[in-house]
């Protein structure tokens, strides 16, 4: 699908409802059957020149932030499973503890413990004087609350950022499609540091109970930033493969 190329599948053969036969190509595929098999086609993807300038201008002020040593901050990402935070935490934020308060990296995914033992490591850190980025999906104001509450708890000057990262449902599935294919072959050739995916229940779960982040009600949040998708990647193999995707 995103290489652009012909392919057929079986149902062309037998006639389900839903497919049109043309030859022995495959014409056209129901919405839903695309939906289900999470792929999605670059080419229905239109990413402005401008998102790239934004994110840009929107990373520089978060480091900003957390390089001032006279403020500490309690960064709170938002956003389904496979939304590219941790990537984008990596590239952006990893090691900015060089030149301002230490910054510490903390989420369930690697946490060895329950979610009460979560929030008590973070406090834990927050009264170590450290900046601290949780990187859970916390899609709803409940979870997003008990983070900035127990933030202001600590110190009622700690800044709290929210960063949310916007990327569409299509895309977090497509993303963990081709992370898992990864996560599995790391596996079977019994390499370390394989990751992990999630199963894809748990996206359409985050944005089934996903709310809105509201200022007006979440008053402990002192600010919030968006994170708009856009195809970028660690390395320069990688970086081959976004100039091919962006190129269909």
């Amino acid at each position: 699908m995103n290489l652009d190329v012909e392919f057929q599948v079986p149902e062309v053969f037998y006639g389900v409802e839903g497919f049109e036969l043309a030859g022995n190509k495959t014409a056209s595929l129901i919405k839903n059957v695309l939906e289900d098999e999470r792929v999605f086609n670059p080419k229905m993807v239109k990413i402005p020149k401008r998102i790239s300038k934004i994110n840009a201008a929107t990373r520089d002020e978060i480091q900003a932030v957390l390089q001032d040593r006279h403020t500490q901050s309690l960064v709170i990402f938002v956003g389904s499973p496979a939304s590219g935070k941790s990537s984008w935490y990596d590239m952006n934020l990893k090691g900015l503890s060089k030149s301002g308060l230490e910054l510490v990296h903390l989420g369930m995914d690697t946490f060895n413990g329950t979610l009460a033992k979560f929030y008590k490591e973070v406090e834990a850190e927050l009264k170590k004087g450290k900046n601290v980025v949780v990187d859970n999906t916390n899609g709803s104001s409940k979870a997003r609350d008990k983070l900035a509450t127990l933030a202001k708890g600590v110190n009622k000057d700690i800044q709290v950022l929210v960063v949310h990262f916007t990327t569409e449902k299509r895309i977090c599935l497509y993303q963990n499609a081709l992370r898992t294919k990864k996560v599995n072959v790391c596996e079977l050739r019994k390499q370390e540091n394989c990751g992990h995916n999630v199963p894809a229940v748990a996206i359409h779960t985050y944005w089934k109970h996903f709310e809105e982040v509201d200022m007006d009600k979440e008053l402990n949040i002192d600010v919030i930033y968006t994170i708009t998708w856009e195809p970028v990647f660690k390395n320069e193999k990688d970086e081959k493969v976004k100039k091919m995707f962006l190129s269909l």
